[in-house]
């Protein structure tokens, strides 16, 4: 949502700001009610250099590369997101490598994007993020609320149980939601397809999304 609002001139440092907000309601949410459901055990520590398979690790680094830079010279919608995430399921499928992201990488990716979005507040945009406070947490609550009672006619439709719903159906991000799920009694590979169908399916209705909303602002004005 962030590449996509910077690529079409949207107000990025205000996007990152409700997609964050949604995102730490829906994992407090979905925290709390597995935590209803599963009696967790004790935490255990972040292996942040974990042994990796090298060669699996420079196709992973090859792939993004390849994928991005196609993606930008074919203009395909969300082309350097959703052709690295085709190869990579590609070589997986089809070859016997192993895709590599080990944590330390997943952490200096997301403090990366962090910095380059954090660097880009000031004073007004933090004045207009506090005024829209109130109304960021209603409208990314109520967006988890109306998914709550989607979570419930899965229980009916799919005969899945009442949490693997829940967690398939929530906003949150993926990874997130994997580790809340991983740590719970649910249909783990139910959960995860839902939660990646979804993510697919956004990254391809957006771009179109974004293209009819900007030819909107610029016939209005």
């Amino acid at each position: 949502m962030m590449l996509m609002a910077d690529t079409y001139g949207a107000d990025i440092r205000l996007v990152a700001f409700m997609q964050y907000l949604r995102l730490v309601i829906v994992t407090l949410f979905a925290s709390l009610v597995a935590r209803v459901f599963v009696s967790q055990g004790p935490m255990s520590g972040i292996d942040w250099f974990p042994a990796i398979s090298w060669s699996g690790f420079v196709a992973t680094l090859a792939l993004a590369t390849i994928g991005v830079v196609a993606g930008r010279a074919l203009k395909i919608p969300a082309g350097p997101l959703l052709l690295p995430i085709a190869l990579a399921a590609a070589l997986q499928a089809f070859s016997s490598i192993k895709i590599e992201l080990p944590t330390w990488l997943l952490a200096s990716s997301y403090a990366s994007l962090g910095w380059h979005i954090g660097l880009g507040f000031s004073p007004a945009t933090l004045d207009h993020v506090a005024r829209a406070f109130t109304k960021g947490c209603y409208f990314d609550s109520r967006a988890d609320f109306d998914l709550w009672r989607l979570g419930f006619l899965l229980t009916r439709l799919a005969g899945v149980d009442a949490l693997s719903a829940y967690l398939a159906t929530s906003p949150g991000g993926a990874d997130t939601i994997a580790i809340i799920a991983a740590s719970a009694n649910v249909d783990l590979a139910f959960v995860m397809a839902m939660q990646t169908f979804r993510l697919v399916l956004v990254i391809l209705i957006s771009p179109a999304l974004c293209r009819i909303v900007v030819r909107h602002i610029d016939h209005a004005v």
